[in-house]
């Protein structure tokens, strides 16, 4: 039964799923709106759950992939965030 399954996309190198850079990129993005405006970034967060969901959908990532793209792209701008209001504190 499952023989029937294809992909809806094709995805040629397999090899460099790993994280999923479009969930690292729209999650990082989404996190760094949520730090400044609370309301649009739910709506953006919201909408990085689904393009990782989508990415899992169609074939050409694990759950794994999507899971550590979410991981480094909040990460990343929650750090960078840390580091810079540090700064600007420092400064007055």
């Amino acid at each position: 039964m499952l023989k029937n399954i294809q992909n809806l996309v094709s995805h040629p190198n397999v090899t460099d799923s790993f994280p999923s850079g479009h969930t690292t990129l729209v999650f990082a993005f989404a996190i760094s709106i949520y730090l400044y405006n609370k309301k649009i970034g739910i709506f953006l967060i919201i909408l990085s759950v689904f393009v990782g969901i989508s990415r899992i959908i169609v074939g050409v990532h694990f759950p794994l992939d999507i899971f550590v793209g979410f991981l480094i792209g909040s990460a990343v701008p929650i750090i960078v965030h840390y580091f810079v209001s540090k700064k600007q504190y420092a400064k007055k």
